[in-house]
């Protein structure tokens, strides 16, 4: 059983694709600042730099909070 060439060439083609991503990415020089920011993925990152070299998408400035932590903010505070 023979493979058709034009599979193989879509095979390799997507797997190139993949390796240049992976090698982009860990190819990115951040300087060391530390500004943290949250990232929508929920992950915290060392500065922007970083978060941009690994595709992520700003949310906010600061550590990423968890979720238990950001139900805690949004119930209301009572007093007894």
């Amino acid at each position: 059983m023979t493979v058709p060439s034009r599979t193989i060439l879509i095979v390799l083609t997507i797997c190139v694709m993949m390796l240049c991503t992976i090698n982009i990415a860990s190819a990115c020089r951040c300087p060391a600042d530390a500004s943290e920011i949250c990232a929508k993925n929920g992950r915290t990152y060392g500065n922007k730099c970083e978060m941009e070299c690994y595709g992520g998408e700003f949310a906010y400035y600061g550590k990423c909070k968890k979720a238990n932590e950001e139900e805690k903010e949004k119930e209301p505070v009572t007093h007894e």
